[in-house]
């Protein structure tokens, strides 16, 4: 498991070289990944934000997926205390990386 700089440092590494990616949140609630609401993170937002919830304890795990040739969104889960399960790859999508930080 990568330490925090690490982690933070291949995620934003990711996003740089894929400048139209965008990244979608969900969130740890009741066991169960929610949506979180509002607009996707823009590749220069997708660093920073999980640097933000690491620096508050959260923990944070991040796939990237291709399927049918187009790559992403991103897909950055965020918890506290247990992390449920991550879900399924949606069907025919192949995981190009991914990274988790438990919260200390």
């Amino acid at each position: 498991m990568p330490d925090r700089d690490e982690f933070v440092k291949d995620l934003a590494r990711h996003a740089s070289r894929h400048r139209d990616l965008e990244a979608s949140v969900f969130w740890a609630s009741g066991g169960q990944w929610a949506d979180a609401a509002g607009d996707p993170l823009d590749a220069e937002e997708i660093g920073y934000y999980a640097e933000g919830l690491l620096m508050e304890g959260f923990g944070v795990a991040w796939r990237l997926a291709e399927r049918g040739g187009v790559i992403g969104p991103l897909q950055l889960y965020c918890w506290q205390g247990t992390r449920p399960a991550l879900p399924e790859l949606a069907p025919g999508a192949s995981l190009l990386a991914a990274a988790e930080v438990q919260p200390e």
